[in-house]
């Protein structure tokens, strides 16, 4: 699988404050993600990259509200690995010198050369494999890959539905974090409504593919994926 096959399994969120440019930007971008995330400023961005699940940031420079490098910021105050590149349509030294102190991918600049983005994409491949977060680590026995969006339980594959691999990043994300029911119906099931009984049934799915023991709920409020050091014994009992 070439690294532009693999970004059609992920995520992205892309910020741009101008609208037309916003627009056909994200026709383009469109084309190569799994699903993509689109928001006018920063501090739209950072509410969607905190409660949905992005492998990859594509910022604008200069915005209203929060700008491009303040958002990164924030992002690596939250997040050290996701992969970050900056539009702008012009570059200064200033810029660049921070670009490289967040860790950006790349710096493009607009409008946007389609041979540099797909360059910047396969970097971000490159830079997922890197930190392994293409293939994420549950305990000793069992991994998930995100760019399969299976499981890998003692060297077996285990499949998933669309449903349970969304709420896995999506807790994943979080992990060691309560993640409210209203975020797992908004994030997991769209616009489509989760009754009880379906959360209940979608998390009893997860549960005997992943260990019962690594989902935590409590009552009413949400669920918790555990952090490997919190993590309690198969037969432990669970709220």
């Amino acid at each position: 699988m070439t690294p532009l096959e693999v970004v059609k399994n992920l995520n992205a969120l892309y910020v741009e404050d101008e609208p037309l440019l916003r627009e056909e930007t994200a026709k383009l971008l469109t084309r190569y993600f799994a699903h993509l995330h689109v928001a006018d400023n920063g501090k739209s961005a950072l509410e969607i990259f905190e409660r949905e699940p992005i492998h990859i940031v594509i910022t604008d420079l200069k915005m209203p509200v929060m700008g491009g490098l303040t958002l990164a910021k924030e992002i690596r105050r939250l997040d050290s690995r996701t992969p970050i590149f900056i539009t702008s349509g012009y570059a200064e030294t200033e810029d660049l010198l921070q670009a490289v102190k967040l860790n950006f991918v790349d710096y493009l600049l607009k409008p946007i050369d389609l041979s540099r983005l797909r360059q910047a994409l396969v970097a971000c491949v490159e830079k997922l494999e890197e930190n392994g977060e293409l293939f994420v680590r549950i305990d000793d026995n069992v991994s998930y890959s995100a760019l399969k969006k299976n499981l890998l339980v003692k060297g077996s594959t285990i499949s998933l539905t669309s449903k349970e691999s969304c709420l896995l990043e999506l807790l994943l994300k979080k992990r060691g974090s309560l993640v409210s029911q209203r975020m797992i119906e908004s994030v997991v099931y769209g616009d489509e409504e989760m009754s009880e009984a379906a959360l209940k049934n979608l998390l009893l799915r997860l549960r005997k593919k992943i260990g019962h023991h690594h989902i935590r709920s409590v009552r009413s409020m949400g669920v918790i994926l555990e952090a490997p050091s919190t993590q309690q014994p198969p037969n432990a009992n669970r709220k």
